[in-house]
């Protein structure tokens, strides 16, 4: 008897969650923060907490990743970065390799979410104001009309494209089918953003110790007699898509990446962008060790 009665409450909880009422009014969007605003300090947290799940791998949706100040400058693009249905050769966007500055990223297609201009707002600000004006009820079912997993089909839409979205999809601002920004934080982000959108992409620190053991892994891996070619090759060949860091006591330890360089060490890297990581460079070329400039979401390794 109680099994049949817990089964009925159960068909009914499921059936009054699946009828989808979002008729809300539209909620009031937080003024932006007039604060001195750091990236560092104030925003990046923010990112990490509430964006980096879904943003910060190489198939971020629309090839926007948001661990790094250089994803934030390079921006959307409208291809996906995997498009299984080419029938032809696709072109490499990978961040830190394929292009060296925001003008080559927009010859590569990739569009800006941070500019603006005295008549529009920010792509970033836009949706995630479009986030906070419609936000899903707490504790009910997320509608249908949002689609979600592996086969969604995501809209990368430019600042001129906005418009006509937000009428279409009204519950998919950002970040999408979450809890979404608090006020403050979206206040935090609004007013970075009108302050700017500033941070130093060069602003990397790097102790004294880590770079005596750059150094000295840039001297093994660059040895010259043959043996030592063979084994260097074969650990970038397995570390290449590696964060590593040396510092394990570090409370926030540096992450490095081992890279092939045409530059010898000491001297600012230039990368080798070939293809695939072991493709011939065509000259001559040096293993060296590159600094992370972002938020690690991937494996790490210890050396």
């Amino acid at each position: 008897m109680y099994k049949f009665l817990i089964l009925i409450f159960l068909v009914v909880c499921v059936s009054s969650c699946s009828d989808e009422k979002y008729d809300l009014p539209p909620a009031q969007i937080p003024k932006a923060a007039t604060h001195n605003i750091s990236y560092q300090d104030d925003v990046r947290p923010i990112i990490e907490k509430k964006c980096i799940a879904c943003h910060g791998c190489f198939d971020a949706p629309c090839q926007l990743k948001l661990e790094s100040p250089s994803g934030l400058l390079r921006g959307a693009h409208h291809h996906e970065v995997y498009d299984g249905k080419r029938t032809e050769a696709q072109t490499p966007t990978r961040l830190g390799i394929d292009a060296n500055n925001e003008a080559e990223w927009r010859k590569l297609g990739f569009y800006s979410i941070l500019s603006q201009n005295n008549e529009t707002k920010p792509l970033l600000y836009n949706m995630l104001a479009l986030g906070k004006r419609y936000p899903l009820p707490a504790n009910t079912k997320i509608p249908d009309s949002i689609k979600l997993g592996i086969r969604r089909e995501n809209l990368c839409v430019t600042d001129n494209e906005f418009s006509s979205y937000a009428q279409e999809h009204p519950l998919e601002g950002m970040p999408l089918a979450v809890s979404g920004l608090t006020n403050t934080e979206f206040s935090v982000i609004a007013g970075w953003l009108e302050q700017g959108a500033k941070f130093n992409l060069n602003n990397i620190e790097i102790t004294d110790n880590d770079l005596e053991a750059v150094a000295d892994w840039e001297r093994f891996f660059n040895q010259s007699s043959k043996k030592s070619q063979l084994v260097a090759r074969w650990l970038y060949e397995h570390l290449f898509l590696a964060h590593i860091y040396f510092d394990e006591t570090a409370k926030e330890p540096q992450f490095f990446e081992l890279v092939r360089s045409y530059t010898v060490p000491g001297k600012a890297i230039e990368i080798v962008n070939t293809r695939l990581p072991n493709n011939d460079p065509d000259k001559p070329f040096y293993y060296r060790l590159r600094a992370l400039d972002g938020m690690i979401v991937q494996t790490s390794y210890y050396l």
